[in-house]
């Protein structure tokens, strides 16, 4: 009876690994690089802050994530490859993504220190559609849906955030001010 109820969940484990497809993000790509940079500051052009993307599935737009983030990673931040991630996303497994696939959307959404949130669309590279795995197949690549970024690049744009002293000291002038009334 053991043996069977392992055999059954060895098969199931298996299916179940070929029932979703994976992929790969990276900003360089067979299709060229995407480099991301800041569009002002002192910094213009280098990521010299932490910058973080995450990799959502998106909505049927294909420009809203939807449910939690599937995989994530960071920016190098030395000047020579600011552009450019410190490792690349490798084997995304989505659940309901059938192996084969280039129709899934996803959203890679940008953010760090004093960083607006960005939310850009990517799909699947139609010439590397989704695996199935390794194996039978190996992972798709995810580009960005605009293909004018590859040319251009995404720029960031750098917000600057009023400091918590600069807060604090309104808050207290409002309390100074409600007591005086």
């Amino acid at each position: 009876m053991k043996k069977l109820l392992v055999t059954l969940a060895a098969v199931l484990v298996s299916v179940s690994a070929f029932a979703q497809g994976s992929v790969n993000f990276s900003n360089r790509t067979s299709a060229g690089d995407w480099k991301v940079a800041l569009s002002t500051g002192p910094a213009a052009g280098l990521n010299t802050v932490p910058i973080a993307v995450n990799i959502f599935a998106a909505d049927a737009s294909g420009t809203a994530p939807t449910g939690a983030s599937l995989a994530s990673t960071t920016f190098r931040t030395t000047p020579a490859a600011a552009a450019f991630f410190v490792t690349s996303i490798d084997e995304i497994d989505v659940p309901g993504l059938v192996p084969g696939s280039s129709s899934q959307k996803f959203v890679a959404q940008f953010t760090g220190q004093n960083i607006t949130t960005a939310n850009v669309p990517l799909v699947i590279n139609p010439g590397a559609p989704a695996g199935g795995g390794t194996p039978p197949a190996p992972p798709g690549e995810l580009l960005p849906a605009d293909a004018g970024l590859f040319a251009s690049g995404l720029t960031l744009t750098v917000v600057p955030e009023p400091s918590t002293i600069a807060l604090g000291v309104l808050g207290a002038a409002a309390l100074m001010l409600r007591r005086r009334k």
